[in-house]
């Protein structure tokens, strides 16, 4: 909701009689057709707006009131630009934790899973930080725009520059995905290594060192264009400690100015590590600018953060800056138990000169339960905000629980939230219901029922015009469905009602939006997802249904909607289309009214993806076409990106972004962007124990590698330290031809050996190493069988687009409680080899986001002819607030 005010200014000597000419689609309140206006005077008229989705995902989303000077005929105009402040729920992961680098090509594929849980369009950057350097990544920052619930899996390809040494690197890539003005969304961090049959502990020795240095020149519009120079990297002076830095710096060459960003100093060792320059963090309360950070360990897996920040994006800059920044000072203190439970308190003080609002505030987040079979998280904050101007105050609460359960046939998952208007958290003013519950019928059937309720009441202490205060969004959903499969086709019927609610509490009759809007759905979604050979797959998401609507404004209350969306997608190409008839919320409900009722939205787009010249050259290319007929608005995007290796660590790449509106005057935006990468590296690695083991193929069982044995090649070997929970899958090795693998460099102490690839290959039993000295020794492996099925994802009614299904984890536990773990490919299958027994398999994933149908299948595991399985993922993180 956009809340402003008109005023209408006569400084002449005479009254002005002005008619309405034109105003911007989704005015909420009628603006007088003719005013008069005395001379000298003035008259103030309040505007009220329902924006589109499609005018607040435009670059520079603007409102527009004209009327016309009857007298002279001359028009008079004015122009609200909106910012539209909202804190986007992004989401970040990646579907492998550990990335591992071709020994032949040099070459890791980095994947990043980016997911839009808002309510509006949002514009990602998404960029890689490395550490330390010797790990090249062409083209390290790309931006993503995402629409409302859908969400993207982005690649990276990163290259490991030539060691001086056979010993295999290790990198830790961070990923950020901040929003155009820098504020960070979410994190994802990944570790890259290299399968090599030999390894050294790095804990022990040190860290490659070196860094990467980049020039890059962005030209906007054939007009204004800036330089951005980059560098990161890190150098170790000992065993324990490290410094590490990053710098981004542009120079805007028509300006004449320079400005520093996402710039920083960091020194670490076994106890504590300290930042200084720009960082950012999220404590239910976004910290992201310029300030110091120190975290200190409070324990073997405890920690300490305390922060003090201003919240200025940028670390340096010589351009003018009117408005003063907020300071924040904040204490955070996390510990984590060795199965996986984990729990935070934070105490923030902040205060904004800017609205003059002083915040203290106090939350804490906690896993008080996590098993097989239940899991609950609890959440809860206070808030006191006072107005210095005025000496008013305010005291805000939240509480919130999250609870699963899960058995052989049934699923409950329970997500619970709230928080008082004034509450000084990211969720300000909410009450969130959702409660599902899935029974699973078969194989191929399943059922479900559906209870979600979404209220809004946020208020603010100062109104900032961008915020309406008062405004009540409700929403309540009541659902049931059936889910029917057979081979590679998924059909769901899911019939819901649907009651929608928006009413402005505060100011008398006239600021009101229409009285009360409401409107009832009775509604249908068929979901078809059929999946063709060679990971291509085509699906078809229809919604339909009659709406009854208060809107005395339309010209039937009374109307049946239809939207559909279909997408076929290929290895190296995809088709992406919607079309929507009528409203279905009540923002497009509004907006019909004000353009004789009709509401009409398709689009449509291509994207093509490929490499050439062995992976040297990578091309992608996207184009997008809208169109709305309540504005008879057509934009067109167009987003190119071209990247080269070349030798010695170089490498240079191409963008172009473009972006036309028919509606606007100026309405065509074009970015080109042109730049080059070096990187430096060296290697220094001193001693260490040495640990040696061979695999062989035990074919009588007897623990001894007879002569009639052979060698196991290609196992993905992991070795953990007891009481390490920070080595975990640091020391990570591949079997060479002479099933051997090597480590140097080793720590004194008992290490536990874990297969994480075994090509179909197990222990025979578990082994454990007391590493006093250099040690070699034979372990015996066996052969067992093969699980295979997929995961196949159930559409939800407010969700866009259908969720990826690639890097979902698999994971089987056998009744011995030993636990084998897959991922899934970009089609939701996925084969897990197993030694012969009974487990519980299940699908590993977010349960405040995602529930599965079918989890805990148990299933006895033989040499062969074991049965396919097959687990239906339902989205149920999508909150749509009207």
């Amino acid at each position: 909701m956009i809340s402003s005010k008109l005023k209408l200014q006569n400084n002449s000597n005479a009254g002005v009689k002005l008619k309405l000419a034109a105003v911007t689609a989704g005015n909420l309140l009628t603006l007088p057709d003719t005013i008069t206006i005395p001379a000298f005077t003035s008259r103030v008229l309040p505007v009220k707006f329902l924006p589109s989705a499609d005018l607040l995902g435009s670059d520079m989303p603007a409102i527009s009131i004209a009327y016309t000077n009857v007298s002279t005929g001359k028009p008079v105009k004015a122009v609200l630009f909106i910012q539209f402040q909202q804190d986007v729920p992004i989401t970040l992961n990646s579907p492998e934790p550990v990335v591992y680098i071709n020994n032949l090509t040099g070459k890791a594929a980095l994947r990043f899973r980016c997911v839009n849980r808002g309510y509006s369009n949002v514009q990602v950057l998404l960029k890689l930080n490395i550490n330390p350097a010797g790990l090249q990544v062409i083209d390290p920052v790309r931006t993503l725009k995402l629409t409302p619930g859908s969400e993207q899996m982005v690649e990276f390809e990163a290259t490991c520059l030539k060691l001086n040494n056979s010993l295999a690197p290790e990198f830790n890539v961070t990923a950020e995905a901040t929003n155009m003005a820098g504020s960070l969304l979410a994190t994802s961090i990944v570790q890259v290594t290299s399968l090599t049959s030999k390894r050294a502990d790095m804990a022990v020795g040190q860290y490659a060192v070196g860094n990467t240095s980049g020039l890059s020149y962005t030209r906007l519009n054939q007009a204004n264009g800036y330089y951005t120079v980059t560098a990161n990297g890190n150098t170790v002076p000992g065993s324990s400690n490290q410094l590490s830095y990053n710098l981004n710096v542009n120079y805007y060459d028509r300006l004449n100015t320079i400005d520093a960003y996402d710039t920083w100093v960091s020194y670490s060792n076994k106890n504590f590590t300290v930042l200084a320059g720009n960082l950012m963090d999220n404590l239910d309360f976004s910290l992201f600018g310029r300030g110091i950070k120190l975290s200190v360990k409070a324990g073997a897996n405890s920690n300490i953060d305390v922060y003090g920040m201003q919240n200025s994006y940028l670390l340096y800059t010589q351009a003018a800056n009117h408005i003063p920044f907020s300071s924040t000072y904040a204490l955070n203190y996390s510990f984590k138990k060795e199965n996986g439970m984990q729990c935070n308190i934070a105490a923030l003080f902040n205060y904004n000169p800017f609205t003059g609002v002083q915040t203290r505030f106090l939350n804490s987040r906690a896993n008080v339960v996590k098993n097989k079979t239940h899991e609950l998280d609890v959440r809860g904050g206070v808030s006191y905000e006072t107005l210095k101007a005025s000496n008013s105050a305010h005291t805000g609460i939240a509480a919130g629980a999250d609870y699963a359960y899960r058995n052989g046939r049934f699923d409950v998952t329970l997500n619970n939230y709230y928080s008082s208007a004034y509450y000084s958290g990211l969720q300000r003013g909410v009450l969130q219901l959702n409660e599902r519950l899935t029974y699973r019928a078969g194989s191929s059937v399943s059922v479900f029922g559906r209870y979600s309720l979404l209220n809004n009441k946020p208020l603010y202490m100062v109104d900032t015009l961008t915020i309406n205060q008062g405004l009540y969004n409700d929403m309540t959903i009541y659902e049931a469905g059936l889910n029917l499969r057979k081979g590679s086709l998924s059909l769901t019927m899911h019939p819901y009602l649907l009651n929608q609610a928006l009413n402005q509490t505060s100011g008398g009759a006239f600021t009101r939006i229409n009285g009360l809007l409401n409107s009832s759905s009775k509604r249908i979604g068929v979901d078809l997802i059929y999946s063709l050979r060679g990971g291509r797959q085509l699906y078809v998401l229809s919604d339909m249904g009659f709406t009854q609507s208060s809107n005395t404004d339309l010209k039937k209350q009374r109307y049946q909607s239809l939207r559909i969306i279909a997408t076929y997608s290929d290895k190296w190409w995809g088709l992406h289309s919607l079309i929507q008839k009528a409203p279905y919320y009540l923002s497009e409900e509004a907006i019909a009214s004000r353009t004789d009722g009709g509401y009409y939205a398709c689009s449509f787009g291509p994207d093509v993806h490929f490499s050439a010249f062995n992976k040297k050259l990578a091309v992608n290319v996207s184009n997008y076409f809208n169109y709305t007929s309540y504005n008879k608005n057509r934009s067109n995007s167009l987003n190119g990106r071209v990247q080269y290796q070349v030798k010695n660590g170089w490498a240079v790449s191409g963008q172009v972004f473009y972006n036309s509106y028919s509606t606007l005057s100026n309405g065509q935006n074009l970015q080109t962007r042109l730049g080059v990468v070096k990187q430096f590296t060296r290697n220094n690695v001193p001693g260490g124990k040495k640990l040696k083991v061979s695999f062989y193929d035990d074919i009588n069982n007897n623990n001894r590698w007879d002569d009639n044995e052979r060698a196991i090649e290609g196992v993905v070997v992991n070795i953990a330290q007891e009481g390490k929970a920070d080595n975990q899958k640091q020391l990570t090795t591949v079997t060479g031809k002479k099933g051997t693998i090597e480590y140097v460099d080793l720590k004194k102490g008992y290490y536990s050996v874990y297969l994480l690839r075994t090509n179909g290959w197990h222990l025979a039993t578990p082994v454990n190493i007391n590493l006093a000295d250099d040690k070699k020794m034979d372990v015996p492996l066996v052969k067992s069988g093969r699980l295979a099925g997929k995961v196949k994802a159930v559409k939800q009614e407010y969700i866009t687009s259908k969720p990826l299904l690639e890097g979902i984890k698999i994971v089987a536990t056998s009744d011995q409680n030993t636990v084998f773990t897959t991922l899934t490919n970009e089609n939701g299958e996925f084969e897990l080899p197993l030694p012969v027994n009974r487990y519980h398999i299940s699908a590993d994933v977010d349960p405040k986001r995602y529930t599965v149908s079918n989890q805990a299948q148990i299933v006895a595991v033989k040499k062969e002819n074991n049965e396919t399985l097959q687990f239906d993922l339902t989205d149920e993180g999508r909150k749509v607030v009207v």
